[in-house]
């Protein structure tokens, strides 16, 4: 005989494992540091690759005719300025991409120790129904 209260939480738990289950594993089979670290070297890596591209556009779009009139001290300056702006840029990016994927690890942690814990529930429901018969 089917326990009406088993498969609602056998159809909840599949349910979970269809929809997004399988990421979440994913994402908490790493620790927390690592996962974070990992995240978020690729993400200042392309970062850093447009503020590269988006740099080289600027410079080739608007000193073309400019790098012949400027003196080495303003060429220096502009360079500098490109590389503060970097800077502050990416302390700023790195702590916005490691509250986020901190958020995302967390969130995943809490959803696969629910379900982890709902399959204990699962389980001791079928210890249950094998001692009664």
């Amino acid at each position: 005989m089917l326990n009406e209260e088993r498969v609602k939480h056998m159809t909840k738990l599949a349910f979970y494992e269809t929809k997004g289950g399988s990421d979440d594993m994913k994402i908490s089979f790493y620790h927390k540091k690592d996962y974070i670290g990992f995240n978020t070297f690729w993400s200042v890596f392309w970062m850093t690759a447009a503020y590269i591209a988006l740099v080289a556009v600027v410079c080739i779009t608007f000193m073309g005719g400019l790098w012949e009139t400027l003196e080495s001290k303003q060429i220096m300056t502009i360079i500098l300025a490109f590389i503060g702006i970097y800077l502050v840029l990416l302390i700023a990016y790195i702590r916005f991409v490691k509250n986020i994927y901190k958020r995302i690890h967390a969130r995943a942690y809490h959803r696969v120790k629910k379900f982890k814990e709902e399959l204990e529930q699962l389980e001791k429901m079928y210890e249950k129904e094998d001692g009664n018969e």
